[in-house]
Parts: structure tokens; C-alpha cells; sequence
């Protein structure tokens, strides 16, 4: 018979299990706390402190492609359109089905007047949207409608930005 001396070694102990968890959990909470203070502060237009949260979030979580969307977002609505691609460039290689970093693109690329690009980017959103949907068991008359609602956004962005002529 064959044994295997390792195996117990390989099971988890109920307590490092516990601990973990509660690790996960920590910084989670840590996560959100950081989040709310940082939305909190650009609700409130407190932009410098919005920027110390951010760097600090960026800090603690790096890997995250969310917090780098939502910093993103920061920066587009103080018009900082240098940190504004580098945050989406670093959410998009963390995820790159991060939908609210290709949303927050779309509006940037339209806004930019760019939109054969911006329709390419807003395919790909949509690409990810209904694989969400799907998840969720959406029925197709209802993915029809939601198609519908999600490209009319792309239609009324470009008609609410077209380009200003120079003289």
C-alpha cells in the first residue's frame, strides 16, 4: 500500500483557514472604507483630499482594476487626461473586461472625437455587459432591449459633445 506523507500537510487546519478568511475580510474593509472616503471627497469637491485617498488606495491595492477605473473617473472630471489614460491603460491590463473602465473610455474617446474608436471600445463593453447579463439568465427580448438602451447612449453622447468649430 502506498502512502502519502504530505497529504496531511497539503489539508488546511480549520484555523489558518479562520485566519485567512478573516484576512480576506480585513482588507476588504479596509478596501471599502477607502472607497467611501475617496467618493465622499469628490461628492464634496475636495480634490486634494480625494487625491491623498487615491494615492493611498492605489498604494494598498495596486492590483486592483477597479480602484484604478474609479481613479480614473477622478482624474477625467479634473480634466487630467495624461493620469486619466494611465489609470484605464493599468485597469484594462488588470481586467481587461473591466466594464466601467471601458465606459469610462468610451466617454473619453468621444469626447476626443474620436468615434470610430469610441464605437470599437463601446462593442467591447457591450461584449462584457451581456456576458453579465447572461450570467444573470436575461431573456433575449430583454438583451434586445438592453442593446438598444446601451448603443442610444453612444448616440447621445456624440450629439451632447460634437465638436466646436474653430474660427
Amino acid at each position: 500500500m502506498k502512502t502519502y506523507p504530505n497529504l496531511l500537510e497539503r489539508i488546511a487546519h480549520p484555523r489558518q483557514t479562520r485566519r485567512h478568511y478573516q484576512k480576506i475580510k480585513t482588507e476588504a474593509g479596509q478596501q471599502a472604507e477607502l472607497y467611501h472616503s475617496f467618493i465622499h471627497a469628490v461628492r464634496n469637491n475636495d480634490f486634494k483630499y480625494a487625491q491623498v485617498v487615491a494615492d493611498k488606495m492605489i498604494a494598498e491595492f495596486p492590483h486592483d482594476s477597479g480602484i484604478h477605473s474609479t481613479v480614473a473617473g477622478h482624474y477625467s472630471q479634473k480634466g487630467d487626461d495624461v493620469n486619466f489614460l494611465k489609470h484605464i491603460a493599468i485597469s484594462l491590463a488588470l481586467d481587461p473586461e473591466a466594464y466601467s473602465a471601458l465606459s469610462r473610455l468610451t466617454r473619453f474617446l468621444v469626447n476626443q472625437n474620436q468615434m470610430p474608436l469610441a464605437r470599437a471600445v463601446h462593442e467591447r463593453a457591450w461584449a462584457v455587459y451581456v456576458k453579465m447579463l447572461r450570467y444573470f439568465r436575461t431573456k433575449p427580448a430583454e438583451l434586445a432591449q438592453k442593446r438598444e438602451e446601451h448603443f442610444a447612449l453612444l448616440d447621445r453622447w456624440a450629439t451632447s459633445t460634437s465638436p466646436q468649430k474653430k474660427d
